[in-house]
């Protein structure tokens, strides 16, 4: 993995983690993009609430925010290893949440294909993915979309 790609994947995941109000120890995270945890907070870069949800797992707090740098509301217990964070994000990977949505029939279908372009383009992996789990009408139907979503806006 590159360290864009590393950027970005800590990014996607520390968004998640606030999304969805789940807290992930340095270990966690530093074990799944092959880092280790004591370099995760430099990775992070600014402190911010977003940041917050990545925590110490003895203390189960960020390391060194203030009380205004850290979300208000940090539940009580955090993912501790690569496997469960690996697990955990699988369940809203942009993979995941298409063959959920295509299993659900049409109307949700082209919400979640949008819910998935704002998370930002897809990789070659989970377009490999993607075309094995959905029929050949669907994939279509996603990359069609992307397309489309994908042109510049006019002012």
């Amino acid at each position: 993995m590159s360290e864009n790609e590393r950027i970005l994947q800590l990014e996607r995941i520390t968004k998640l983690l606030q999304f969805k109000r789940q807290r992930a120890t340095y270990d966690a995270v530093g074990e799944l993009l092959g880092i280790p945890a004591q370099n995760v907070g430099k990775e992070l870069g600014d402190k911010n609430p977003q940041h917050s949800w990545v925590v110490n797992g003895d203390t189960g707090q960020p390391v060194g925010y203030t009380e205004s740098e850290k979300d208000d509301n940090l539940p009580p217990s955090p993912i501790r290893t690569a496997e469960e964070l690996a697990r955990w994000l699988g369940e809203f990977s942009p993979v995941a949440r298409l063959v959920r949505a295509a299993a659900q029939g049409d109307k949700y279908f082209l919400g979640a294909i949008m819910h998935v372009y704002h998370g930002g383009p897809l990789t070659e992996e989970e377009h490999s993915e993607l075309k094995s789990k959905l029929s050949p009408e669907q994939y279509e139907e996603v990359c069609k979309k992307y397309r489309k979503f994908s042109k510049p806006r006019r002012p």
